[in-house]
């Protein structure tokens, strides 16, 4: 059987060797946990974007990325982002993750708590139908996620240790930004108003672009550009 626990935290900070992402079939990641993995894993979006675009991601079917460490498991709990998730989708999607995660070498994956947030389930019944298809699974242990934006995320202590120690001038010529973007980003770091990266989401008058450039800072990319390769649609 699999060793399962479930955790109130933050999924970014697990250990385990695949972490999932709950996604619609739209190529859109608009909003809370999905847009944290697009932007910290910008090529992983593209890919997503391009097999979405292509018609070729249905509920039911898996997207592993394997670029990246951890990997990424794109998990279809709806069809259409407006929409909410069907228990139905997370109900074929774990069947197929429970009849292929051997072939694909998997040995530890992390779940959120798969539709429940902006999917808009009910967690007790989702839980049953995850349980369900992982318990009987061998040699695979689980981690299943309750999300905490005040908890742990190695990312956002990075965030926080730079620009504490930063003035104007250095944010903007680190991060790439406006005077303006700067100043906020100064205000909510120094004044302890934001704890995670999620929160950075939320800022009023802190754009997309601005936000991309504080993760590209971060991920190391100090020219500001994110990866546009082309990928050749292939789903898990």
């Amino acid at each position: 059987m699999a060793h399962i626990i479930e955790l109130k935290g933050n999924i970014f900070s697990s250990k385990c060797q695949v972490i999932t992402n709950a996604v619609n079939c739209e190529g859109v990641m608009g909003k809370g946990l999905a847009l944290e993995f697009k932007y910290r894993y910008p090529e992983m979006f593209n890919n997503y974007l391009n097999i979405c675009q292509n018609g070729l991601l249905k509920p039911g079917n898996l997207l592993l990325w394997k670029k990246s460490e951890p990997w990424i498991l794109n998990f279809p709990t709806k069809f259409f982002w407006k929409l909410p998730s069907k228990i139905d989708y997370i109900e074929s999607g774990m069947e197929e993750f429970a009849s292929i995660y051997r072939q694909k070498s998997i040995a530890s994956i992390a779940f959120p708590q798969l539709g429940v947030s902006n999917g808009g389930l009910q967690w007790d019944i989702v839980r049953r139908v995850m349980y369900k298809h992982l318990e009987p699974l061998s040699n695979l242990n689980v981690e299943i996620y309750n999300f905490d934006s005040k908890s742990k995320d190695n990312l956002f202590n990075d965030l926080y240790k730079n620009v504490l120690h930063m003035n104007l001038v250095s944010v903007q010529e680190k991060f790439k930004l406006g005077k303006k973007q700067s100043i906020m980003l100064l205000e909510v770091i120094k004044n302890s108003k934001v704890e995670s990266m999620v929160d950075i989401q939320n800022i009023q008058g802190l754009g997309e672009k601005s936000i991309e450039k504080i993760y590209l800072y971060l991920s190391g990319n100090i020219d500001g550009n994110s990866t546009k390769e082309t990928i050749q649609p292939k789903l898990f």
